[in-house]
């Protein structure tokens, strides 16, 4: 499933460099399935995603940050976010990725999956019980250190305001994006939290946003979390939509409570 993985992430990639930061990109050409704006980049990604399912043929059901859910027939569904980190990609700055997954019903039942940053080409890929790789290296999260930690936090105009106490917990903390990407971060060790806290459900994360991201932080050796300190599950619909918080060392778990 990789390769066939990778081929889609990389039809992606090819797509969306060329627009970076352009008119094109910036365009609103419609509402995603959510209600949400969809950018012209946003569009020539699902596009480009779309045709390399089609080429591969996986013989999965589709589920897509942009189109209402296909329903091939299939037992598995592949999830995907086209960019996420649409903003990012619009403006230039250079963080944002696509993330896929493949598996059944919910976030529990995810069996592959695989985030690519769309700048560097970096691949972030975990099959259940298989552990995580980046660039085919294994990854692992780290041990939490108070003196050498590292937060990844959702701010803006939709976060909620126990995001800046979460912030002052740490004395390093950012803020880059793109929540697959910031997961595979803490997948990779990088960063000790990545807490995603929205004042209401309509801005909260979806299935598409997480669902490659939290197998590979789990595989890693990681935990995703809501924010009531359960055991995040989510199921295959765009309209269920939650808060999270994901981290290296389950310890942290404790941030929610």
């Amino acid at each position: 499933m990789k390769s066939e993985l990778t081929d889609i992430a990389n039809s992606v990639r090819k797509a969306v460099l060329p627009l970076l930061g352009s008119e094109q990109a910036a365009a609103v050409v419609g509402q995603g399935v959510d209600g949400a704006p969809s950018y012209g980049i946003d569009a020539v990604a699902e596009k480009a995603a779309t045709d390399a399912i089609s080429r591969i043929g996986l013989g999965v059901n589709i589920l897509s940050e942009e189109s209402s859910f296909v329903d091939n027939g299939a037992k598995d569904t592949l999830v995907i976010d086209p960019v996420d980190g649409s903003r990012n990609a619009i403006n230039n700055l250079p963080f944002f990725s696509v993330s896929i997954a493949v598996g059944a019903k919910n976030l529990s039942g995810i069996k592959y999956g695989l985030v690519m940053n769309l700048v560097t080409g970096d691949i972030y890929y975990a099959e259940k019980g298989g552990g995580s790789t980046r660039n085919d290296v294994p990854i692992h999260t780290r041990i939490y250190d108070e003196k050498k930690s590292v937060y990844l936090v959702y701010v803006g105009m939709h976060a909620s305001s126990n995001a800046y106490d979460i912030m002052r917990r740490s004395s390093m903390v950012r803020s880059y994006g793109s929540a697959a990407l910031e997961m595979c971060l803490v997948a990779s060790g990088s960063a000790d939290v990545f807490y995603m806290r929205s004042v209401d459900t309509a801005h909260a994360l979806r299935i598409v946003d997480i669902a490659a991201s939290a197998l590979i932080l789990r595989e890693a050796g990681g935990e995703v979390f809501d924010i009531t300190g359960n055991i995040m599950d989510m199921q295959f619909s765009i309209s269920d939509r939650k808060s999270l918080i994901a981290v290296g060392d389950k310890s942290m778990r404790r941030l929610s409570l």
